[in-house]
């Protein structure tokens, strides 16, 4: 009886082996779906990694009433693309991460005699 159970042990755990590292489960790796980072103004200057296909949404209000906030910019549409943008007491963004490299998406905050600058830095990979 217990060569019996050894074997089936051994079959099984052949099977198993086979299975887990057959070529069609090693030929197509499985990828995360898409993600998308929310920032606002408390992430000013803060860095994200992001994989091609994920996206940032910028939201963009105060820190005072009086302030109007350009609409985001990246400095690389071809790593970072802006699908939509806003100016205003808002200023946002929405954007794709479009191919690898790094941009900045930045902003300003405007207020009689004064500026403020947003910035995060974001870095693209495959």
């Amino acid at each position: 009886m217990l060569k019996a159970s050894k074997l089936l042990c051994v079959i099984l755990g052949l099977a198993l082996a086979c299975q887990v590292y057959s070529p069609d489960v090693l030929a197509s790796p499985t990828r995360s779906a898409a993600r998308t980072i929310h920032v606002t103004l408390r992430d000013n200057n803060h860095k994200y990694h992001l994989r091609e296909g994920d996206s940032v949404d910028v939201q963009l209000s105060g820190p005072f009433s009086d302030f109007t906030w350009t609409e985001p910019s990246s400095s690389d549409p071809t790593v970072l693309a802006i699908q939509s943008g806003s100016s205003g007491s808002t200023g946002s963004g929405v954007f794709l991460a479009t191919g690898t490299g790094k941009a900045i998406v930045s902003a300003v905050g405007l207020s009689p005699g004064s500026g403020y600058p947003f910035n995060i830095k974001v870095t693209v990979k495959p």
